[in-house]
């Protein structure tokens, strides 16, 4: 398979992403999410940089015309049940520098963990730090979780960091607890609506909405994150905007894919 944005963002400094190659991608990303909630139904419930592949016309051309031994698996299938997972290789054109490539495509993929819009397969979902707080706190779920895991990836593309990484300290390890104060550090309060709709709210929050186990953050909002030197002050503004219309911590307040095509940051040069 073509090489997934981890492996793409190294090629730049900072492991940042051009932001006019980043707009392409959040592009694209978004009209894949609109297909797939709007006309197939589908939740992919998975998305983060390892599954969003890139491609151009000289990788294209390349798989076209490699003979088919080519593509023979190397190792053999896990055991059952997991006999369906097979290990896969990146790989690129020799003829093409992709730091330098201006025809970008991205490809979403691993299904895996896709659930139906109104059957869920799995109520455990999405990448720990990606992780939304509707399904960290045992709330009913749907689309809009999507939604929130491509804002917290366009962020991490385009940043070169993660929003939340869920840890009290550097050397500490990842806990639900840390995860939520630092949305509450970034993001505002927890929304009342959302608590009391959240099967596990009690373990982390008390009858009034505050965290049980006390946060040592500061508030933090995006503007001090943001640290994109490619941004001027004009696009850092309609950026922000962009990825606030995503990350609401109440998931009705999300905006849907296909009004985030719209976005005027996708629009701008």
């Amino acid at each position: 398979m073509s090489p997934d944005m981890t492996k793409y963002r190294r090629l730049f400094p900072e492991a940042r992403i051009p932001l006019a190659t980043m707009k392409t991608i959040a592009r694209q990303l978004l009209l894949a999410l609109d297909f797939l909630h709007g006309t197939c139904s589908i939740i992919h419930t998975d998305i983060k940089p390892q599954n969003i592949l890139l491609d151009t016309p000289a990788i294209d051309k390349m798989f076209e015309k490699a003979p088919s031994q080519v593509f023979t698996p190397k190792l053999p299938p896990l055991d059952p049940p997991n006999d369906f997972y097979r290990q896969s290789e990146q790989l690129s054109s020799g003829e093409e520098d992709l730091a330098h490539a201006t025809d970008v495509s991205i490809r979403l993929g691993d299904f895996g963990t896709a659930s139906w819009v109104n059957k869920h397969l799995s109520e455990w979902i999405q990448p720990q730090m990606l992780r939304a707080p509707e399904v960290m706190l045992g709330a009913e779920w749907n689309s809009k979780v999507d939604i929130w895991n491509v804002g917290l990836v366009i962020w991490e593309l385009a940043e070169g960091s993660l929003v939340f990484d869920g840890t009290w300290t550097a050397t500490s390890p990842y806990t639900t607890e840390a995860h939520l104060a630092q949305m509450e550090s970034v993001l505002g309060s927890m929304p009342k609506s959302l608590l009391a709709r959240s099967k596990n709210s009690y373990r982390f929050f008390d009858d009034e909405g505050k965290l049980l186990t006390p946060s040592t953050f500061p508030p933090f909002p995006l503007e001090r994150i943001c640290q994109n030197p490619q941004l001027s002050v004009s696009e850092r503004a309609l950026f922000l905007d962009f990825i606030r219309s995503m990350v609401k911590l109440e998931p009705e307040e999300r905006l849907s894919a296909r009004e985030l095509l719209g976005a005027q940051w996708l629009k701008s040069t």
